[in-house]
């Protein structure tokens, strides 16, 4: 529900702006008594020397790059520069797929990067070298990639400054995939070019407002490339609002289609610039700290999605009642019945921003949570299919304390009679930067016509996502134990 954020600071010595995050680096680890001997005199490699092992299906760029890195090694430390260090065999890689299969008439720039980075590989680039290298990768990288570059630029914007979570919600992996997959797929790419153009809107750091709009084309595309791995997928451009986002078909011939929503803070206009303001008086903290004289300096926040903007204090981080209630709330406010109309619609929920406690295991009305020799209820599947006065556990203060939270106020999606969810199947979605968790949950018994049976469900809730359930937890027992 929350994830508390402890950056470190160390004492800057010159003010860059890194081009990407984790690039390849020229730093060594000790050098042994055998290779410092082997350096002496220091020699060109021989031609009869076995070259290193290189990854399969790696561009020239990135391979260049690699015996450029390598030479470095061989200099004495204080003779090594850092002009490779900026560069990211990954992204070389990429950019040659783009320019050699989609844009040929960058050719020209990808022989200069080359031949630069070849002259690297043999000898220590000069300054002039070094900046005519890093002035052809940046324009080309604006070339193949611009919404990469202005997702990097407002990132660049905000380091040392503050954060916006919209903006700190967005998987730059995700992203560097959409972008190069656009290119081989005109409906992503008409996704993309709506997701550049809602950065170009963006004012100022301070447009949380903004933000929130690129998250939502984001995720549009997000889901758009997911659902068109498993299906035939097509985006349903809506000239009035009681439309669904994407129709899809199922390999047996069937139409389904999706409605999407990209879930945000709760009271997100007024949650989002508080949070904006905390990691401002974080990063406030933090400098001065420094000027105080310290080598390391730390300062903490709290990242609180589900808290509300004026708390009075009855505010509690770990309930799983609130998170229950909210996405409860958040569902049925988002969704309308008329958009559900065409066929068989699944609701699908984008919960990047919320950050949903105990991931697959929600999907089970209760798992055994071994952290905290506990059972805990699953917020998803309780928010779905939970019945009024049903209890709620969550995880216990301290070892055998209760854990039960208290019971459920109201009816889930699903079984609320008078309250109904128009849709009998739903996916919330959360696609981080190490791994995507898809959890699905349906009722058995939905039937959006005479054709579609349960199976047909299953065909989409079981081939798309990582964990999935329905009112009867036929599934539970494969996320009952963390």
């Amino acid at each position: 529900m929350e994830s508390p954020s402890t950056p470190l600071a160390l004492l800057p010595e010159q003010n860059l702006k890194p081009l990407e995050p984790m690039p390849a680096s020229t730093e060594l680890s000790p050098t042994s008594p055998e290779a410092h001997q082997a350096q002496q005199p220091r020699q060109a490699p021989q031609p009869h020397q076995t070259p290193h092992p290189q990854p399969e299906g790696a561009s020239a760029l990135s391979l260049a790059l690699h015996e450029g890195l390598m030479y470095q090694r061989t200099l004495p430390r204080e003779e090594r520069t850092t002009h490779l260090g900026v560069f990211a065999y990954e992204r070389l890689d990429a950019i040659t797929r783009v320019i050699e299969q989609h844009l040929p008439s960058l050719k020209p720039d990808l022989s200069t990067l080359l031949n630069l980075l070849t002259v690297a590989s043999q000898t220590t680039l000069t300054p002039e070298q070094a900046i005519e290298l890093r002035g052809i990768y940046n324009r080309t990288h604006e070339k193949v990639f611009p919404v990469n570059e202005k997702y990097l630029y407002w990132c660049h914007q905000f380091h040392g400054l503050s954060e916006d979570h919209s903006l700190r919600s967005i998987s730059w992996d995700h992203l560097k995939r959409l972008e190069e997959e656009s290119y081989a797929d005109d409906e992503l790419k008409a996704l993309v070019q709506e997701l550049k153009l809602s950065f170009g809107r963006v004012k100022d750091v301070s447009d949380s407002q903004g933000f929130r709009q690129v998250f939502e084309y984001y995720g549009e595309a997000l889901v758009y490339s997911k659902l068109s791995k498993h299906f035939k997928t097509k985006r349903i451009v809506a000239r009035q609002d009681s439309m669904p986002d994407f129709v899809c078909v199922l390999p047996n011939g069937k139409t389904f289609y999706v409605e999407l929503k990209s879930l945000d803070l709760v009271q997100a206009p007024l949650r989002s610039d508080q949070m904006h303001e905390d990691a401002m008086n974080q990063n406030i903290e933090i400098e001065d700290q420094i000027l105080q004289g310290n080598k390391v300096a730390m300062a903490e926040r709290e990242i609180a999605p589900f808290k509300p903007p004026f708390d009075d204090g009855s505010y509690d981080p770990r309930s799983l009642l609130l998170v229950i209630n909210t996405l409860m709330k958040k569902a049925r406010g988002a969704f309308k019945e008329s958009q559900f109309a065409q066929g068989p619609t699944f609701a699908f929920m984008l919960c990047d921003r919320l950050m949903i406690p105990g991931g697959n295991h929600s999907v089970a009305p209760q798992y055994f949570e071994r952290g905290g020799d506990a059972v805990v209820s699953g917020a998803l599947w309780n928010a779905c299919f939970a019945k009024m006065g049903w209890p709620v556990f969550r995880m216990p203060d301290f070892k055998g304390a209760p854990g039960l939270e208290g019971h459920m106020p109201e009816h889930g999606l699903f079984v609320d009679e008078y309250v109904k969810f128009p849709t009998g199947a739903v996916v919330f979605s959360e696609f981080g930067w190490q791994e995507d968790t898809l959890m699905g949950l349906y009722d058995s018994t939905w039937r959006p016509n005479s054709d579609w049976t349960v199976e047909d469900t299953e065909g989409v809730i079981h081939v798309l996502c990582t964990a999935y359930n329905d009112e009867r937890n036929s599934y539970g027992q494969s996320v009952a134990m963390t």
